[in-house]
């Protein structure tokens, strides 16, 4: 593993002292492959002093040099070298940062994204002097910027919150007389002194990111065992007689944008946890699932030889291509016999019959229904029942959440969403972070009620999930609702024609709710989206409500930065990687009973 040093100066505001005392110390930082014990490269490491309320974060280097001074210093310890920003952050599109140097340097200024992709990068031979450079984000979100002199390093958080036209960073010359810039807390410096908390977060690409607690006060050396992203399938059963009925699990603890399987015997599916049946005697087969996640990577797992079928004189299934949802449902059965029919028989449990092979049923009452499917051939009959098989629940035309406040309903393809953001609970200052007091607490945009009524209240995650963290769980719903996950929120946004144009399809349209353009919005769905905006906050920063009009956020239950995303600049839909401590807003999906 490559190792560099990082080093980041502090200044500490205490009483002047005439004789500035100093320090410094050295944190490094190892990771592992948990299973294998083989070191890793790092991608980028997060380090926050949870005392101070700031933060830094290390590219390309798995060693961090601290220097702290006991007295008031104007300057950084390297008066050779120093960077600020002198323009807004957050910015619109575009802002601006300037380097001091002392002396001729060699300068280079790297751009990253949030997941620490390299978007630009720059290298400038430069005299002494202070000198500009503009930096631009096609997209609202989180980015860094990373300027080098050649022994030292800065790290500047910007927070875009408006489109601009493209990504990059360019050189605006030098400006005036040479001077050196004063670091303050407002400049987005790393404060530390020995004994403060630190939590270290490691992320490293094919892996879960790991983060650790200490309070260090001398040279130390920390060890990141590190869990590799998980993609996996099982299934019910691995063997059986023709035809063999296989219910496939996909498992993962990443965000899965599609899944895509291939059984062996030429035949494929979509779904997260599909049903097939194998009719092909005394077989092995291999089968293949493929997964892409939420940064459209792809990921394949193949078994070979996973599922064997056996020979038998006479059997029967079914399949259906879905299997619970609301009424009116219509499932589509498909038949399986390993011999020669004459005659199809089907009961699906609510009084209905068939006797095709492959028949079509809608089902119209909530409940839950047994199906059986009987065969008739030159030798007799066989029959295949499956108890409890098809549940079918009811979406009602309004809902109430648990302070008695009513919401209209709407029915999606298969799922029963609210037709409004949630507006539940007591509010709270933007300041505030909430408590696990068995006490629902939201934010209003400005802190203002009258803006909750409108729009919805915001949620943290810890709120929204009432502090009981397990994906799919009811949260701050009413009873026989929850949190949606990721994968629900992937289903509507598949139903509504994809990623690209599922935005449109849910936003409300006009601009009463949204900015112009409100981009592609026909609200087709009936979803009826607002451009509620959110409670934004980043470490170091005070907590603030931005983009009203502008942005909406749905919470996701999978992960406390799971969310969401719509937009009035395009009409797409899709996952966005937030705060947990974020305000954003929050709509219920209804339990199949």
């Amino acid at each position: 593993m490559k190792s560099f040093l990082f080093v980041l100066s502090l200044l500490l505001i205490v009483p002047f002292s005439l004789f500035s005392q100093y320090g410094n110390m050295s944190l490094t930082f190892k990771a592992f492959d948990n299973n294998t014990n083989l070191p890793l490269l790092t991608d980028s490491i997060l380090i926050i002093n949870q005392d101070k309320d700031c933060d830094t974060v290390l590219y390309g280097s798995d060693e961090l040099y601290i220097e702290w001074t006991d007295g008031i210093d104007e300057k950084i310890s390297s008066d050779d070298f120093a960077v600020g920003i002198n323009r807004a952050n957050p910015f619109k599109g575009t802002t601006a940062f300037v380097v001091s140097i002392k002396k001729r340097s060699s300068i280079t200024t790297s751009y990253y994204d949030a997941t620490g992709s390299k978007l630009k990068e720059l290298k400038y031979n430069l005299p002494a002097g202070l000198h500009s450079f503009s930096v631009s984000a096609g997209k609202p979100g989180l980015y860094f910027v990373v300027i080098n002199n050649g022994s030292l390093s800065r790290t500047l958080k910007l927070i875009n919150i408006e489109t601009g036209n493209t990504y990059g960073i360019a050189y605006s010359g030098q400006s005036g007389e040479q001077k050196m810039l004063k670091n303050t807390t407002g400049d987005g410096i790393f404060e530390f002194y020995p004994g403060d908390s630190l939590s270290y977060t490691v992320f490293s690409n094919g892996y879960e990111p790991l983060t650790i607690t200490d309070a260090p006060s001398e040279d130390s050396v920390y060890d990141f065992q590190m869990k590799p992203n998980l993609i996996d399938f099982t299934a019910d059963t691995t063997s059986g007689y023709v035809p063999l009925s296989v219910q496939f699990y996909g498992i993962t603890n990443m965000n899965i944008q599609s899944w895509h399987w291939d059984f062996g015997d030429g035949t494929t599916s979509d779904l997260q946890n599909p049903a097939h049946i194998y009719m092909e005697q005394s077989t092995y087969y291999t089968v293949e699932l493929k997964v892409i996640d939420d940064e459209n990577i792809t990921h394949i797992v193949t078994k070979e030889g996973f599922i064997h079928t056996i020979s038998d004189p006479a059997s029967v299934n079914f399949t259906a291509d879905v299997t619970a949802g609301f009424s009116p449902l219509t499932v589509h059965f498909t038949g399986y016999a390993n011999f020669q029919v004459n005659y199809w028989q089907w009961s699906f449990g609510d009084g209905q019959t068939a006797n095709v092979q492959n028949p079509t049923v809608e089902f119209i009452y909530p409940g839950v229904y047994t199906v059986t499917l009987e065969v008739f051939s030159n030798n007799g009959s066989v029959s295949e029942t499956k108890e409890n098989y098809i549940h079918i629940g009811s979406c009602p035309p309004v809902m109430q959440d648990n302070d008695g406040n009513t919401y209209e309903t709407i029915l999606i393809g298969n799922q029963c969403w609210m037709k409004s953001n949630i507006n539940v609970g007591t509010r709270i200052d933007k300041e505030e972070t909430g408590s696990n007091n068995a006490v629902i607490e939201k934010y209003c945009y400005n802190d203002d009620e009258d803006n909750c009524d409108e729009y919805g209240g915001f949620y943290n995650y810890n709120e929204t999930m009432q502090y009981y963290f397990v994906p799919g769980s009811r949260g701050l719903c009413p009873d026989g609702w929850h949190i949606p996950t990721d994968n629900e929120w992937y289903q509507l946004s598949t139903y509504l024609g994809g990623d690209v144009v599922a935005g449109g399809k849910m936003k409300e349209e006009g601009y009463e709710h949204w900015k112009e353009p409100n981009t592609g919005a026909t609200n087709s769905s009936d979803f009826t989206a607002l451009g509620s905006g959110f409670l934004w906050h980043f470490a170091g920063i005070d907590f603030t409500y931005l983009s009203k009009k502008e942005d909406t956020f749905f919470r996701s239950s999978d992960y406390g930065t799971s969310s969401f995303h719509l937009w009035y600049g395009d009409d797409s839909f899709g996952p966005q990687t937030s705060d947990p401590d974020f305000g954003y807003s929050v709509r219920c999906i209804k339990d199949i009973e």
